[in-house]
C-alpha cells in the first residue's frame, strides 16, 4: 500500500472515516480506500456512539495496528 500511494495525494473522506487516493493503471483509474490506526479509532468512537459493542476485526489486516487500537486507558482518563 506504501508503495502504491507514493507520488500520490492522500485524502480523508470523513462520511466514510477513511483514507484514500487515486491512481492510474491501464487507463483506467483506481479509487484505493484504506483504514489506518485513526481511522480504525474514530469507527469504534461512532460504533460506540451508535450503541455499537462489538467489532470483528480481521487478524491479518491490523495485527500491527492492535497495539494502538486496544491501549488500555489508566483510571481517570477518559
Amino acid at each position: 500500500l506504501r508503495q502504491q500511494q507514493q507520488g500520490h495525494s492522500v485524502y480523508y473522506c470523513d462520511a466514510l472515516c477513511a483514507h484514500y487516493f487515486t491512481q492510474q493503471h491501464g487507463g483506467q483509474t483506481r479509487f484505493v480506500l484504506y483504514d489506518d490506526a485513526d481511522t480504525l479509532l474514530r469507527k469504534m468512537e461512532l460504533a460506540e456512539k451508535l450503541g455499537i459493542s462489538q467489532a470483528f476485526i480481521s487478524w491479518p489486516e491490523t495485527a500491527d495496528l492492535l497495539p494502538q487500537l486496544f491501549v488500555k486507558k489508566k483510571e481517570g482518563e477518559p
